[in-house]
């Protein structure tokens, strides 16, 4: 194996770790929302309560997808994207509004992976 294979194993195992310890690391006030990922929609409550929410995240397509938010002073995507079966969380404090969820990947949004989020 040539050094610069050994770097990207190195390197690829690294971010397997840190998105799993990011998993482990929910606030443990924060409520937890499932968010399923598939072509053309995102499968989620439509309504949710204010206050710390972590989003968990399953790209439970075979494209590759990601998460964003926007609204109400919040602008926050996952880092990176999912892969087919992969999942990530994203903790955000969310405030009475009404919020636009959506896949920032390509033009996955204008095909119909948005909608809008209500936090009461």
């Amino acid at each position: 194996m040539s050094i610069t294979n050994f770097a990207l194993l190195a390197l690829s195992l690294a971010c397997a770790v840190s998105t799993l310890n990011a998993a482990d690391a929910i606030d443990a006030a924060a409520r937890k929302v499932e968010v399923r990922l598939i072509e053309h929609r995102i499968e989620m409550p439509k309504e949710i309560a204010a206050g710390k929410t972590a989003f968990v995240v399953t790209n439970a397509g075979q494209k590759e997808h990601s998460f964003g938010i926007d609204g109400g002073g919040v602008n926050s995507k996952l880092p990176g994207t999912l892969d087919a079966g992969e999942s990530k969380t994203l903790q955000i404090d969310l405030k009475p509004g009404t919020y636009r969820v959506y896949c920032p990947v390509g033009e996955h949004a204008m095909r119909g992976m948005e909608r809008n989020l209500i936090v009461k």
